[in-house]
């Protein structure tokens, strides 16, 4: 069983808001519990956040969002115009680099509250990880970056 949603979303922040609370229903009505189903829903908003922010959106354009659901696992996949996408994968690397999403966001929090920066961001992807308990990817492609988090379905 695959089920699929699919949407093109304009780039405005409350675009996060609605594919949340669509994300959210979507993935319940597919039969995950709950907390996946809120967890994917709150990767979906913090990906398309994410597109919003840091798209190059020369001219317009529209964010695209991909939900999955198969046998066993659920992912997002967030669609935005990047024609370089070194600091996103050096942002995962460093992710990556801890034993778990866990402490990498107990560390990214200290560094945030240490900057005294309050516009310093950095977060949400490692609240994807930690909070969601997603694998998070990228794939760069024709000027194009999908951002993917994954959540096996036995976690869920």
């Amino acid at each position: 069983m695959t089920a699929r949603l699919e949407r093109r979303l304009p780039t405005r922040w409350e675009a996060a808001r609605r594919m949340r609370e669509e994300s959210a229903r979507f993935f319940r009505e597919q039969g995950l519990d709950g907390d996946a189903a809120d967890g994917l829903a709150m990767a979906a908003a913090e990906l398309v956040e994410n597109a919003v922010k840091y798209g190059e959106w020369r001219g317009g354009g529209t964010v695209g969002v991909v939900l999955v659901v198969e046998e066993q696992a659920a992912r997002v996949a967030v669609e935005n115009p990047l024609t370089d996408a070194a600091r996103l994968e050096a942002h995962l690397a460093w992710l990556r680099s801890f034993p778990s999403a866990q402490e990498a966001y107990r560390a990214r929090i200290r560094q945030i509250a240490e900057s005294n920066d309050a516009t310093r961001g950095g977060l949400g992807l490692v609240r994807v990880a930690a909070e969601a308990g997603c694998t998070v990817e990228q794939r760069l492609a024709n000027g194009l970056v999908v951002v993917t988090a994954s959540l096996l379905r036995s976690q869920g």
